[in-house]
């Protein structure tokens, strides 16, 4: 089963109660596996800083996945999570 671990400084209050839901259909286009079949974790209220700035949200990702992942496929599953997460969390582009 494929697992995204998302960790984020955005305080659990401010996450969307329906953020899997966006998150899910970002991972079935890109994985190209049913929604059933992945695990989803948020974990947020962590103490992380990108660029230096603590204060600005922030996220860091990891995807694990046997098959359908490879470099360009790597590139294409990041330009959907990072637009759910700059829409839903108000991270920045990177």
């Amino acid at each position: 089963m494929p697992i995204l671990k998302i960790f984020t400084n955005v305080p659990k209050s401010q996450i969307s109660k329906d953020f899997m839901g966006k998150v899910i259909p970002a991972l079935v286009d890109g994985v190209k596996k049913e929604a059933d079949k992945f695990t989803c974790i948020v974990e947020s209220d962590c103490f992380l800083s990108m660029d230096g700035d603590p204060t600005s949200p922030a996220v860091s990702a990891s995807l694990e996945s046997i098959g359908h992942l490879g470099p360009e496929q790597n590139i294409y599953i990041t330009k959907l999570l990072t637009a759910v997460m700059q829409k839903e969390l108000g991270v920045k582009p990177g």
